[in-house]
């Protein structure tokens, strides 16, 4: 965590609409309400300059269609356009063939109607409370981060801080921070910051 006492802060909706290279990028939330903020800001960006955006959830994707909404992404128009992809993925970690078979399974899905440079916000794992699981999450994110170079576009990979396994949670969130290039922190109470890293 030192490495971050020497980056530039910005403040996460600053960052956010400031992106320009391709960025492998994590956020930390306490605060869902926000992340989707930053989540949903990230993809109407990207939206907005025709890039195919894709949103990764784990629940109904009606209701991640209607937050948007209720933000102001035009849904209906950028499904129309093939421009937003919406889906409801399955976990990798429950994939019978092993956890690495479940991630090439969902990247293949999600990458399936689209065209680069894309927009990709949210995560593969529901469930992050048990070691087993934080362990497969850190494996798909040093896969993915170190073919980075390779991938036309952004990534925002999101994480409900409290939600992490307990006695890994310091040394499993500075790990995943490694294998990014830009962290975003939203706490509870403050309006956070984002990092770009080495």
């Amino acid at each position: 965590m030192k490495v971050l006492m020497n980056m530039q802060a910005m403040k996460p909706s600053a960052f956010i609409y400031n992106i320009s290279s391709p960025r492998h990028m994590v956020i930390f939330y306490r605060d869902k309400k926000k992340a989707r903020k930053i989540e949903f800001q990230f993809i109407l960006n990207g939206l907005l300059k025709r890039q195919h955006c894709i949103y990764l959830t784990h629940g109904n994707t009606k209701n991640i269609e209607n937050d948007m909404e209720k933000f102001g992404i035009n849904v209906d128009r950028f499904l129309e356009k093939n421009l937003l992809h919406i889906y409801k993925i399955r976990d990798p970690f429950k994939d019978p063939k092993g956890v690495m078979h479940g991630y090439r399974s969902v990247i293949k899905q999600i990458l399936a109607d689209s065209k680069p440079p894309y927009r990709i916000a949210g995560r593969l794992i529901e469930d992050l409370s048990t070691k087993e699981a934080v362990k497969a999450e850190l494996q798909m994110e040093h896969s993915f981060h170190n073919n980075f170079e390779n991938f036309d576009g952004h990534v925002l990979c999101s994480y409900p801080y409290d939600d992490i396994e307990p006695t890994q949670r310091s040394k499993w969130v500075s790990s995943v921070i490694s294998e990014h290039n830009a962290a975003v922190f939203l706490p509870q109470h403050l309006e956070g910051i984002s990092f770009n890293l080495p």
